[in-house]
């Protein structure tokens, strides 16, 4: 019986067994959950790029701070997601240049055009972009634009603008409504301009 009883007690190699399984498991699982965080980025910009707003619901937060330059903006996630439908009217693609994380950050280098920034901007936006996690879900994005031209945004602003005026007052302040119908009125106005643009040089 005592014999027995010394059988089940843990000798120091069997306990050194255990303790590097258990290391080993535990830094399998830091490596995974820093993998994930890329992982769930990728994720993030495969949905903007799908136009497929609720397939990225899940990877949002409760809320989310958005701070471009020193504007920052604290969103809900319904509030967010809506911000996201007006961004799909343009039809955004996306392209990750670079990314990579580091201290539960994932920074991404990345490119991103659509028919309002190719409007306006007349190439796409060159942007350094910080998620922040919280729990796997997105808690913060911080958006820094590279070369961006602002001569250049300004004066195809105000043609757009002037356009509206003169031809669609009703649509007084679209340039600055984000929401799904004042997206759909902005796209129509640029494609009027560009149509009106093109055929006075035919």
């Amino acid at each position: 019986m005592h014999k027995s009883v010394a059988l089940l007690q843990p000798t120091p190699l069997l306990f050194g067994f255990l303790l590097l399984i258990t290391c080993t498991f535990t830094a399998c699982k830091a490596l995974a959950k820093n993998k994930d965080k890329t992982a769930l980025t990728k994720q993030y910009f495969q949905g903007l790029n799908s136009l497929n707003t609720l397939s990225i619901k899940h990877l949002l937060g409760d809320s989310i701070n958005s701070t471009e330059g020193l504007h920052t903006q604290t969103y809900s996630k319904i509030k967010y997601l809506e911000l996201l439908k007006w961004d799909a009217v343009f039809k955004p693609n996306y392209k990750i240049l670079a990314i990579r994380e580091k201290d539960g950050v994932v920074e991404t280098k990345l490119t991103k055009l659509d028919y309002r920034i190719g409007f306006l901007h007349e190439k796409p936006f060159k942007m350094i972009q910080r998620l922040e996690f919280k729990q796997n879900h997105i808690t913060a994005i911080e958006t820094q634009y590279v070369d961006f031209d602002n001569t250049v945004w300004e004066a195809n602003k105000n043609v757009l603008l002037n356009f509206i005026e003169k031809k669609h007052p009703e649509w007084h302040g679209v340039l600055y409504d984000q929401t799904h119908s004042g997206a759909k009125k902005l796209l129509k106005a640029i494609t009027l301009v560009q149509t009106e643009a093109k055929a006075k040089t035919e």
